[in-house]
């Protein structure tokens, strides 16, 4: 799973091809899992970064009832080391992005999403990621920036 990250989305989705699309899925659900990662692990540093354009696959999976891949993805991030991440993104115009990541500190599931709750003044949260947000001023405008912690597995090497 580690070299997940400079792999492939397996399977692509159009509205033509979603029902084709479902059911590779459930063929594959082992690399449904893995695409689901993926898309954690991107959402996680980016909140806008879905796989597909308007869906999260994760979405797509669970109206489908793929309980299979589901549950294989769920353990999946059960089994990782985990870490919260510094995440900063400024973007200055056209193609001009700057951004920087940092791991705070490492730890199981439940320890970086607990202290990520609680600097939310939450025990917990119904939301996909535990993320706390320092700063956001993403309207659309440029220049825009982020700045937030969040806990996801640690599979991402720190870049300044």
């Amino acid at each position: 799973m580690n070299a997940l990250l400079a792999s492939f989305v397996p399977f692509g989705v159009s509205a033509d091809s979603r029902a084709e699309t479902l059911q590779r899925h459930w063929d594959d659900t082992e690399a449904s899992a893995e695409a689901l990662l993926m898309e954690y692990m991107a959402l996680a540093m980016s909140p806008r970064q879905y796989l597909f354009k308007r869906h999260m696959l994760r979405s797509l999976l669970e109206l489908d009832k793929n309980t299979i891949a589901l549950t294989l993805y769920e353990q999946t991030l059960n089994a990782q080391a985990w870490a919260i991440y510094r995440v900063r993104r400024l973007k200055l115009g056209k193609n001009q992005y700057w951004w920087s990541l940092a791991v705070v500190s490492t730890g199981s599931r439940v320890e970086c999403e607990q202290t990520i709750h609680a600097m939310n003044g939450q025990t917990a949260s119904t939301a996909t990621h535990a993320r706390h947000v320092l700063e956001s001023r993403w309207n659309g405008d440029l220049p825009w920036r982020e700045h937030f912690l969040v806990a996801a597995p640690h599979l991402v090497a720190a870049k300044e």
